[in-house]
């Protein structure tokens, strides 16, 4: 190598040195699973000679005894992991060159809380044939980032789940909403499956279940026959998210006889149309007979006003209900 090539290569080396620290470009990911998964964090910043680690705003000192931080990553030891441990966590890197924060990691544990009444026991709902119905998901300990379902066991290991329908849905807690009940339900659930039960399923790589006390329906007084509604039971509640969020739903469920349709449409902020929605174009998905709107990923053109839409024809009339819920995205320019 010639000198000027020496020169040159020990000036890129001395330029690399003097570097201050870097985001690694590592996408940073919460912690949502359970609290024994919960074992390290990683700083996503490249070119730190020291890492330092705060959660909740404290700093972690390299003498905790229920840390230890190696390079850039800390490590829990303690276990068993309690919920002292939720919260934000932030690294924060330095070289001679400059001192960089890493982003903010959220941690919150899942909890699949236990139903005081399990399936072993058997509950009776007196139900009225064409008559709305609210089958509420009963008392538990606490739970979080759970999925709600109505089903129960089958067999030793196995489980089932009601399927899909127009005239039912499953709300955002957990409430299983009538539109109206049919015979054939029934008939479903107290013959063919012997009760319904609530059920709470955590969420991520590792499922875990619990099932509440089984409920059987039992008919009570005339079928209804005379038409009512639409109205719509479920909230549809504002919400503010960043772009690039994946899977944001709104749930939309009403009751009234005959069984209502539903439709969404769209009214975005900036130029104030409304369109109607349609599955599977614009990053929406429509699911469960239009129960459910479905944002596979947030960006700017999905901010705006959702508006559900349910509608029944009965005595030569059309009769109607709507909500409406905000959806802002946060990083817009």
């Amino acid at each position: 190598m010639s000198a000027v090539g020496v020169i040159t290569f020990f000036a890129f080396l001395a330029i690399i040195q003097a570097a201050p620290p870097k985001l690694s470009g590592e996408r940073q990911v919460d912690f949502t699973g359970f609290a024994d998964h919960f074992k390290s964090l990683k700083c996503n910043i490249e070119g730190g000679t020291t890492y330092e680690w705060f959660h909740n705003g404290s700093k972690i000192t390299r003498h905790s005894s229920i840390f230890i931080m190696i390079g850039n990553r800390i490590y829990v030891m303690e276990r068993p992991v309690t919920d002292t441990f939720q919260g934000t966590y932030q690294c924060k890197a330095s070289n001679d060159n400059g001192t960089l924060w890493g982003p903010k990691i959220n941690v919150y544990f899942t909890l699949v809380g236990k139903f005081f009444k399990n399936d072993n026991v058997v509950e009776e709902t007196t139900v009225t044939v064409g008559e709305n119905l609210t089958l509420t998901c009963p008392p538990r300990t606490l739970s979080r980032n759970v999925f709600y379902h109505w089903g129960g066991r089958q067999g030793t290991l196995g489980v089932w789940f009601i399927p899909p329908a127009k005239h039912y849905m499953i709300m955002e807690d957990g409430t299983l909403l009538f539109a109206n009940v049919k015979r054939q339900d029934l008939q479903y659930f107290n013959v063919v499956k012997n009760g319904v039960s609530c059920s709470i399923e955590s969420k991520g790589k590792n499922r875990r279940l619990a099932f509440s006390q089984r409920f059987l329906l039992r008919e009570v007084g005339e079928r209804n026959v005379k038409p009512f509604g639409p109205t719509i039971k479920t909230e549809l509640e504002d919400r503010e998210v960043a772009k690039g969020t994946k899977f944001v739903i709104f749930r939309c469920g009403a009751i009234g006889l005959p069984t209502p349709n539903y439709s969404w449409a769209f009214t975005a902020r900036l130029n104030g149309t409304e369109t109607p929605i349609t599955g599977g174009q614009d990053g929406y998905e429509l699911q469960n007979f239009n129960h459910m709107l479905i944002i596979t990923s947030v960006g700017a053109k999905h901010d705006g006003w959702y508006k559900c839409k349910v509608s029944s024809n009965y005595g030569g009339e059309k009769h109607s209900d709507e909500k409406t819920a905000r959806l802002a995205v946060k990083g817009l320019q």
